[in-house]
C-alpha cells in the first residue's frame, strides 16, 4: 500500500482552496479519504498490485509507478482522465511529482533517480546509480532538495540538491 496526502496548508502554499485528504493505492483500488467530510472516494479499480508507489497533487491529480508493465501513470479526477505517462525498460519504483516544476522524478532498478516532464517525452537521469536498493525517496519541491535512504547492510541516508 502506497499514501500520500494534500492538506490546507499545502493547498494555500499552492494558491488552492481544499480540506486535507488521504490518497491511498491497495491490491485493488486507487481512491482518498476526505478527512474533513469523512468520505471516500475510489479513483481507479484493478490492478493495484503491480503498482509501486503513488503521489497526489490536488490540481494535478494522481501519479503512479508501475513496475511489472514499466510504467507511469496519471489520473485527474476533475476530468477523470487517466492516461500512461511513459514506458521505460528499466522498471520504475518510488515516485515524486514536483509541483513547482511541473516534473516527475522516480527510482528504478538501476538505482538511478530519473526526472521526466509532466508529459513524460523528456527524461533526464537527475542521479545516476546511487545503489540497487534505494529503500525510500522524497524531494522538496520549494528548496530543489532531494532526500532518499538505502536498503543496505550499513543505513545511509542521500542528499542533492
Amino acid at each position: 500500500m502506497a499514501i500520500s496526502w494534500s492538506t490546507p496548508k499545502k493547498n494555500a502554499e499552492r494558491g488552492r482552496d481544499g480540506g486535507a485528504a488521504l490518497v491511498y493505492l491497495c491490491q485493488t483500488k486507487t481512491g482518498a479519504w476526505d478527512l474533513g467530510t469523512r468520505s471516500p472516494r475510489v479513483y481507479v479499480k484493478g490492478r493495484g498490485a503491480d503498482r509501486g508507489a503513488l503521489d497526489y497533487d490536488a490540481e494535478e491529480g494522481l501519479f503512479w509507478s508501475n513496475w511489472k508493465e514499466g510504467t507511469i501513470n496519471s489520473y485527474i479526477p476533475s476530468t477523470n482522465k487517466q492516461d500512461e505517462i511513459l514506458t521505460t525498460s528499466v522498471r520504475p519504483h518510488y515516485l515524486r511529482w514536483n509541483w513547482i516544476a511541473k516534473n516527475i522524478y522516480y527510482t528504478d532498478d538501476e538505482g538511478s533517480i530519473v526526472s521526466c516532464s509532466r508529459d513524460g517525452k523528456y527524461c533526464t537521469t537527475a542521479i545516476q546509480n546511487i545503489a540497487k536498493h534505494i529503500n525510500s525517496f522524497d524531494i522538496s519541491p520549494t528548496t530543489g532538495l532531494m532526500f532518499w535512504s538505502l536498503w543496505e547492510l550499513v543505513l545511509h541516508r542521500g542528499l542533492a540538491s
